[in-house]
């Protein structure tokens, strides 16, 4: 009986630890359940938010903020704390079109949070109204030709004496002479204004090729020796050559050479003359004639820079008056010729030798 009491209080107390043991095992289940919802719930070990923290953000400025359309936006800024309220450095993503009305939203986040905070930025068409435009600068404005073109801008404000912010429209054409507009304007304005800058020519260098004056005979070709023309930035630039020259005239003529963009220019004279020609005299020079014996010329030869003979004629030689003793002239000379040649004749008396030669046998 005894051993059956033993047996039997052992299997009481067995049953007893047995239920502790199940309700222990119970309530860690629990546990184990309530802890997988609570991770489920901030994101779980398997999802992005794992080992983040949840910061504060604080947005700075307006919340939605506005804007005009084509006004500038300047970023107010925000500040993120992690859970230990340390400051921590954060990013910005989303951008604003500040030329297209509508909604446009900015993310700011951290990698070591697991929360973003954002901010919606609205551009919306401005109220036009009447503005004030005040130029910076000259107008017009006047630039020299080839150089670069910075525009001092404006200065815009409202009714109100708001700051407006505006585009410019137009374009300047640095290398071409002549008058443009630009012009200044806003969407948050009724009005414009322009300015009118003037590209004028520059002063320019020329060094002119060959002689000046250029002289050319009569009947040559013109070979023009040319001009170099460089503008103030000691560019070459290209230029143009004007007059005309008729070698087959004899005169002064100008030829004009006109450098591209430039305000001077420069002249070359050319003088169309006639050509310097070779003379050979025949006979003696001076020659003598015995007075009151006929005087018959010996005459001359003449060629052109070509080596072409030439016709010559001998002006004066009806001059020589052979009955009267003393020195004449003859010249000899070609219409096609420069130059001219003379010759000297000289009429004398007779000697005594020469008459006894002339009166005995």
């Amino acid at each position: 009986m005894k051993i059956e009491r033993e047996i039997i209080l052992i299997s009481i107390i067995k049953r007893k630890n047995g239920d502790k043991m199940k309700k222990s095992i119970t309530k860690h289940i629990a546990l184990g359940i309530l802890a997988s919802a609570v991770l489920t719930a901030c994101g779980g070990s398997g999802s992005s938010t794992a080992g983040k923290q949840v910061c504060e953000f604080t947005v700075q400025g307006n919340n939605p903020l506005e804007i005009n359309l084509g006004q500038s936006y300047v970023e107010p800024g925000f500040t993120i704390k992690d859970g230990n309220n340390n400051v921590i450095q954060g990013t910005t993503t989303g951008n604003v079109n500040t030329a297209t009305v509508g909604d446009y939203t900015l993310t700011y986040g951290a990698e070591s949070c697991s929360n973003t905070a954002t901010r919606t930025v609205t551009v919306r068409a401005a109220t036009a109204g009447t503005c004030n435009y005040k130029l910076n600068g000259d107008n017009p404005l006047t630039m020299t030709v080839g150089s670069n073109y910075q525009d001092p801008g404006v200065n815009i404000s409202d009714a109100n004496n708001k700051t407006i912010i505006g585009i410019v429209t137009g374009s300047v054409d640095k290398n071409t002479v002549g008058d443009y507009t630009l012009t200044y304007q806003s969407d948050s304005c009724t009005n414009t204004t322009t300015r009118t800058v003037k590209v004028v020519p520059a002063t320019c260098t020329y060094t002119l090729k060959g002689d000046n004056p250029l002289l050319i005979d009569k009947g040559d070709a013109l070979v023009d020796p040319g001009v170099t023309v460089k503008n103030t930035n000691n560019q070459e630039v290209i230029s143009t050559v004007s007059g005309i020259v008729d070698t087959s005239v004899l005169g002064n003529y100008t030829l004009t050479y006109q450098g591209q963009s430039c305000a001077n220019n420069v002249t070359r004279d050319v003088t169309v003359k006639l050509q310097t020609c070779t003379y050979t005299l025949n006979g003696a020079s001076p020659l003598e004639v015995i007075v009151n014996n006929s005087y018959t010329d010996p005459g001359a030869e003449i060629k052109d820079k070509s080596g072409t003979v030439l016709e010559a004629s001998a002006a004066g030689t009806g001059s020589v008056d052979a009955t009267k003793i003393g020195e004449y002239v003859v010249s000899y000379k070609n219409d096609a010729c420069a130059n001219s040649v003379d010759r000297i004749v000289k009429v004398r008396a007779i000697t005594q030798d020469e008459l006894k030669e002339v009166i005995l046998p």
